[in-house]
């Protein structure tokens, strides 16, 4: 069940009628399905502050590249995926090409930099 604050706020400042929408849904939540599906990514985001930096510093050679590897694709498929699928969307014109390729260019350029720092990096994280 929804806390009452939470409701009760919704009611106020949102009107009855959107109170009334969402109260069913809330409500309705069964914390016994949700806990096998949603618990697991919880509790590791839970765990992540007692994580200490000697810690990772000793354990740099199994953590460093997964980390790496993780930002680097986190950066090429959310960063460069949304950027050139914006620009790909635009309607055509005289100048769609000219901003694929200025976004194009940027995202080769944001991936190369990052390639090219991360040495810097795992040297000071290892040190």
């Amino acid at each position: 069940m929804a806390p009452p604050g939470l409701l009760g706020r919704d009611a106020l400042l949102s009107g009855p009628a959107i109170a009334a929408a969402v109260r069913p849904e809330v409500t309705g939540i069964a914390l016994s399905q949700v806990q096998p599906d949603g618990m697991p990514g919880l509790l590791a985001l839970a765990g992540a502050p007692r994580v200490h930096p000697g810690d990772l510093r000793r354990e740099a050679a199994a953590v460093l590249p997964t980390a790496i590897v993780g930002v680097q694709l986190s950066t090429a498929i959310v960063g460069s995926g949304f950027s050139v699928a914006l620009a790909l969307s635009l309607p055509d014109g005289d100048w769609k090409p000219v901003i694929l390729t200025a976004t194009c260019m940027v995202v080769i350029f944001a991936i190369g930099v990052q390639g090219l720092t991360v040495t810097r990096v795992a040297a000071r994280v290892t040190a």
